[in-house]
């Protein structure tokens, strides 16, 4: 029999901290949407006296993760409130979730309700996940013990020995790039410490205790490990060396967290069954953690409390699981800072609950009941961390203004009394597609707790968009500190099409950008937005945005999809956040049909410019309301030298801040459009996905095919297809594909496009990237297809369920019929951006036609041939002058005229009694206008006008 030691440590000072009080509160309200979720486990086969919390499954977040989580809740919630009368309920809950986890180990005799096993050596579960499982599940039981069976006890405590034992068998990961080891390692120690202290007696225990220091030791560890005091038990790298994490390819504030949380939660789970053994730990479970904290973590702390994301964000926004951590901080270390930071997360806690309404913390937005589950545990642990503080109270600090540059991970991040701005410019080192994006988020509203966010991590967003497509690339070019913030600029890579040079100056008060794009040969453009910002807009932020601009308000009803433009240069969201763009332009606004991230509802704000490829600047006034950044709209000045473009913007106490850029290059002409669609069928669609979606210009929806299971997306044998037709018939020069990118991407992956029945391009396409692809010269076209024959999903890589489209854009630069669709058949890039080859009245051959007369009359530019675009004179009947010329068929923007004189001076215009076609020459046609014959010598001849 396994025998349990330790005692329950309950009897330090009373903690003074408010949020243990919040954080109890937070609790109750969770048993409310708890109690609905539960399960008493009544399957063929279940455990005598047991039950579950959400799935019961063996693996997976929602199975026993999910159930163990919230036991510690529930644990929790009967020590807390002894005598409530909801504690025979609570206290049948929690014996029976931990039977159920008992029961089901794969040291126990039953299975769980997929009919699996679950434990350290079941083929179904995650191995390193099993410690932090069953150390949730230890630590439920320790708290609870003197209420429970002792059958429920000892099936608990065999667990534990039986994890303990397998993972002190294994030593701690090593790696940083990509995939940190630090969460892995921090959380594996939990069932490590819990054992140790709490089957102290036991004859693994020493074996446990080692491990447990290994694992903790090895959780924050940098490569250079002189002057560490725990030097000769590091045998792993964790952190880059500016105390950086990254995790699934990219810097992850969340990541890094976790870690020393579970560190916390070890250090803890001992204390509160062997407060001897813990001693032994602490130590370790100190390691690197204010390291951590004050090298990398407060960097990003906002003002609110909440962490900025300043590298995106691939779970759950505003789910502040962090919360355990920055209480273990608090009332282990007694930092000032996070004990402020702490106060102000249990608020946002709680008041994100009372939105939802049923006592969810993450609520519909959110991934469900695991997430919900994970909050419940750490929110639970957040108070015991408070009734066993070290230090009930302590001084206090807010965050103060901070600069942080981490060159490892390619992240810049500022905080000022104005607001926070950051920029990410790497790759991700997991091979997916590079996380380009800059941040702007304005101060805390006077309201706190209530609506306190407004800007939300966009990626890719604010920096690189525009005309040249989405950042595919980006390099740090220059980076330099001022006295308020900082100037950088970076070069960004548009795919094929070019780059963008990106200046940015923050001068706290205001954020200026200036963007010139440098398109590729042959490149024209698109008609996307710059400056793409996200705007959260939910019922956490209030429900609503009010945009605000000279003359004009609106306000923007969250999830319903709502597009606003404004022809304005400065636009204000929620009276706080100002932003004004030019040098010329408009404002889109576009709000999200529905909860488009996990935590958020997301809605885009872009600046589109007037002149697509020309410079472009933007300047965001974080914590500013209408008024204010209408009069610092006013002070903004732009202008041009003949190397430089030059922006000034108005800074903090009457300061300035500027810009000076590099004069790019001149747009190139007939730069593509994006034509209309007439109708768009598809081969199959699900319900809420019609191919529609595909083609409307919105950008939070998308096509899905019919496919649900795997092998029911598109196959050679079984393609998948989107079919429009346009109004009219098109000169088709460019198409992209936008896939749907979410979890690595669903899109197309084998495609054609077909024009009129005919294939044109056949390609492959990466999942995360938008293909874009220039036909030269355009194809004339009334239909196109898109043809898809497989398609990623990264489920089942090799046997897709379906394939998702979120935007076909299909562009022209200039219709069928016009000079400008003549002139991009006959020159060349080179040619086409020079006046003197190209224009409409330059004549590069020098035969004395000019351009347009060649295009009218179906003449070569570029090859000197007088004869083409003479007339000549046909017999006629009495009174009556014919003449014969050649003419393009189908002429659009051009209008002919003939001309009579008598002098070769002066010329008047005259009317043709009939024009008849007399030839057909392909694309060109001989005509024959019949005319009065004049009384005297007379000279005609044809013009033509655009």
């Amino acid at each position: 029999m396994l025998a349990a030691t330790g005692i329950l440590l309950l009897t330090g000072a009373p903690a003074t901290a408010a949020s243990r009080d919040t954080y109890l509160q937070c609790l109750t309200n969770f048993e409310i949407y708890a109690e609905t979720i539960w399960h008493a486990a009544s399957y063929s086969g279940a455990p005598s006296d047991s039950g579950y919390w959400g799935d019961g499954g063996s693996s997976g977040n929602g199975g026993i993760r999910g159930n163990s989580g919230i036991a510690v809740a529930y644990a929790v919630l009967l020590i807390a409130q002894p005598g409530n009368a909801k504690n025979t309920t609570r206290l049948n809950h929690l014996r029976q979730a931990l039977n159920y986890d008992a029961a089901t180990h794969v040291t126990g005799t039953n299975l769980c309700e997929d009919g699996n096993h679950w434990g350290w050596s079941s083929s179904t579960s995650t191995d390193w996940q099993t410690p932090e499982w069953s150390g949730s599940m230890g630590l439920a039981c320790v708290l609870a013990q003197a209420q429970l069976p002792a059958a429920t006890v000892q099936g608990v405590q065999r667990v534990l020995a039986s994890e303990a034992t397998h993972r002190a068998s294994i030593a701690p990961a090593s790696g940083y790039v990509s995939d940190t080891k630090a969460e892995e390692n921090g959380w594996d120690s939990n069932v490590l410490a819990l054992s140790a202290a709490w089957l102290s007696t036991n004859a693994s225990a020493a074996t446990w205790l080692n491990a447990a220091k290994q694992y903790m030791a090895n959780t924050y560890t940098l490569a250079v490990t002189n002057g560490d005091p725990l030097a000769s038990w590091i045998t792993t790298v964790t952190l880059y060396p500016s105390w950086a994490l990254e995790n699934h390819g990219f810097f992850h504030p969340t990541y890094e967290m976790v870690a020393g949380m579970s560190l916390g939660d070890s250090l803890l789970m001992a204390r509160l069954s062997n407060p001897t053994v813990a001693t032994q730990l602490q130590a370790f479970a100190e390691h690197n953690i204010l390291g951590v904290w004050t090298n990398a973590l407060t960097f990003g702390l906002f003002d609110s409390g909440e962490f900025a994301y300043p590298a995106g964000l691939d779970w759950e926004l505003h789910d502040y699981e962090q919360n355990s951590y920055i209480a273990w901080l608090a009332a282990h270390f007694n930092d000032p800072l996070a004990r402020w930071a702490d106060g102000q997360l249990a608020q946002l806690v709680l008041t994100r609950q009372l939105v939802n309404g049923n006592g969810e913390f993450v609520g519909p937005s959110g991934g469900g009941f695991y997430r919900e589950a994970v909050e419940a545990r750490r929110t639970a642990i957040a108070w015991l961390h408070w009734s066993n503080a070290d230090y009930p109270t302590g001084p206090t600090n807010i965050p103060a203004p901070s600069f942080k540059y981490f060159p490892d991970v390619d992240i810049i991040m500022q905080r000022s009394p104005y607001g926070f701005a950051s920029i990410c410019y790497g790759p991700q080192t997991n091979g997916s597609s590079p996380r380009i994006m800059a941040m702007v988020e304005a101060p805390s509203p006077a309201s706190f707790p209530t609506n306190v966010f407004v800007a939300s991590p966009l990626e890719p967003g604010v920096i690189g968009f525009g005309a040249l497509g989405s950042p595919t690339a980006a390099r740090l070019v220059s980076l330099s500190t001022n006295s308020n913030g900082f100037q950088a600029e970076l070069q960004i890579t548009n795919g094929n099409n070019g780059t963008t040079e990106v200046y940015f100056n923050s001068v706290g008060a205001a954020v200026g950008i200036v963007e010139v794009s440098y398109p590729a040969s042959g490149v024209e453009g698109g008609s996307a937005g710059s400056f793409d910002t996200g705007i959260e807009n939910d019922p956490l932020c209030g429900g609503s945005r009010l945009l605000e601009w000279a003359g004009g308000s609106a306000t923007i009803t969250n999830m319903t999809g709502a597009a606003r433009n404004i022809t304005n240069n400065w636009l204000c969201v929620s009276g706080r956040y100002g932003l004004a763009a030019g040098p010329a332009g408009y404002f889109n606004y576009l709000a999200a049909s529905t909860y488009n991230r996990l935590g958020a509802a997301q809605d885009t704000l872009s600046f589109i410019t007037q002149d697509q490829l020309g410079p472009r600047y933007a300047v965001y006034f974080p914590g500013q309301n209408a008024a204010q950044t209408a009069s610092n709209a006013s002070l903004i000045r732009w202008s041009v030298t003949s190397s430089n473009y030059v922006l000034t913007f108005p800074g903090p106490s009457g300061t300035t801040g500027q810009i000076v850029a590099a004069l790019g290059p001149p747009p190139a002409p007939y730069p593509p459009y994006t034509l209309p669609v007439s109708s768009i069928t598809g081969s199959s669609y699900q319900s809420s996905y019609p191919p529609t979606n595909a083609v409307d210009g919105n950008f939070s929806d998308f096509w899905v095919s019919s496919g649900t299971s795997p092998g029911q997306g598109p196959t050679t044998n079984h393609p998948e297809w989107l079919l429009v037709t346009f109004p009219r018939r098109v000169a088709l020069s460019r198409f992209q594909v936008y896939p749907r990118t979410t979890n690595g991407g669903y899109g197309p992956k084998d495609l054609q496009l077909w024009l009129n029945g005919a294939s044109v391009y056949q390609g492959t396409m990466a999942p995360t990237t938008t293909l874009d692809v220039t036909l030269s010269p355009p194809a004339y076209a009334t239909n196109a297809e898109l043809y898809i024959t497989s398609s990623y999903d990264p489920a089942n890589p090799t046997n897709s369920r379906n394939v998702q489209v979120i935007e076909w854009v299909l562009m022209e630069r200039a219709q069928p019929g016009t000079y400008g669709d003549w002139a991009l058949r006959q020159f060349n890039d080179a040619q086409l951006a020079d006046p003197t080859v190209s224009a409409a009245l330059a004549d590069p051959d020098g035969d004395g036609a000019p351009n347009l007369l060649e295009f009218a009359m179906g003449g070569n530019p570029l090859q000197v041939d007088p004869t083409n675009c003479a007339i000549q004179s046909v017999s006629a009947t009495a009174g009556q002058f014919k003449l014969r010329f050649r003419e393009r068929i189908g002429l659009i923007g051009v209008t002919r005229t003939f001309l009579l004189s008598t002098n070769l001076t002066s010329w008047t215009s005259v009317t043709a009694l009939s024009v008849t076609p007399v030839q057909t020459l392909g694309d060109i046609q001989l005509l024959e206008a019949l005319f009065s014959a004049p009384p005297g010598q007379t000279f005609y001849r044809v013009g033509y006008t655009e």
